[in-house]
């Protein structure tokens, strides 16, 4: 039996299997068995959730059908794998994004991808010493389209204006807001990670930035104060001061001062009569207010 018929079988019966395992260790058992491993072998709702973009790892990702009218790119993929145990970079499309759901609220999102033929090194894809062109008219695992969403890495495709045809250059990225900063081993062995949380963060032996000096004269002041090509002027301070301070006989002054003798408590509806002898409307709704504000 050759690999190729071994992992069609595995691909086929394992499910079931699996299933099945996980049912039993459940019952005989149960606290070898998570709940996150059960709901797993259980599988997952027969309906699903179809989206047009979403958002891994803090990158953007639409479908191929959603950038077709627009100005920009974020449907292409690349995916890390092995082909005939092999490392292979798996250059792709996104067509459309699936969320499975299970058991206990639990989601996960799926990519169903085209894949361009990266096997064939003369008509699928060129690798040269800065530039990789893949062919995107041929394809390739037509019976394998589906990856976590956490397992793809964004890349954008230029046209290959050195090749005549279909090829497009691969254009990695970074996203933005994003820094690939390395870990710091542990000296502890395989404790856990989080004590590297402890360590001092990552800093460069070297620095990036470059210090000026000061220029200075012959008499060592640096960057006089004072010039010497001009005669001083004298400008008085209540000059200044005088016209910034407001007065009281000033319109725009506004007095927050209470005087002492205005008394509040006497106001009463005869304080409030307008030039005709009548107490208006507008006087009456203040007096209210400051009946009020007694209470």
């Amino acid at each position: 039996m050759d690999a190729a018929t071994v992992d069609r079988s595995h691909q086929r019966e394992f499910p079931a299997w699996f299933r099945t395992r996980i049912q039993e260790l459940r019952v005989t058992n149960p606290s070898d068995i998570t709940d996150d491993i059960y709901a797993l072998a259980c599988g997952p709702d027969p309906w699903v959730s179809s989206f047009s973009a979403c958002i891994s790892n803090g990158t953007r990702f639409d479908t191929e059908s959603r950038g077709k009218h627009r100005r920009t790119q974020n449907s292409g993929v690349v995916v890390k794998g092995e082909h005939q145990s092999k490392a292979v970079d798996f250059y792709g499309v996104l067509i459309d994004i699936l969320q499975l759901k299970y058991m206990g609220w639990r989601h996960l999102f799926l990519f169903r991808c085209e894949w361009f033929d990266v096997g064939d090194a003369r008509r699928g894809i060129h690798v040269g010493d800065h530039i990789t062109s893949v062919n995107t008219s041929r394809k390739w695992y037509k019976d394998e389209p589906f990856v976590l969403a956490c397992q793809a890495a964004q890349v954008f495709y230029l046209q290959d204006n050195s090749k005549h045809g279909n090829w497009s250059v691969v254009q990695r990225v970074t996203s933005r807001n994003t820094y690939d900063v390395p870990i710091i081993p542990s000296e502890h062995g395989d404790e856990d990670d989080d004590q590297n949380l402890n360590y001092a963060a990552f800093q460069e032996n070297e620095p990036s930035y470059a210090v000026l000096e000061p220029e200075e004269d012959d008499n060592g002041i640096s960057s006089p104060l004072h010039r010497t090509d001009v005669s001083p002027i004298d400008v008085p301070g209540d000059t200044v001061l005088g016209d910034a301070i407001p007065t009281p006989g000033d319109d725009d002054f506004i007095d927050d001062e209470l005087d002492e003798n205005d008394d509040y408590e006497s106001s009463s509806s005869e304080d409030l009569v307008t030039d005709t002898g009548t107490s208006s409307d507008d006087d009456f709704f203040f007096f209210k207010l400051r009946y009020l504000s007694r209470k």
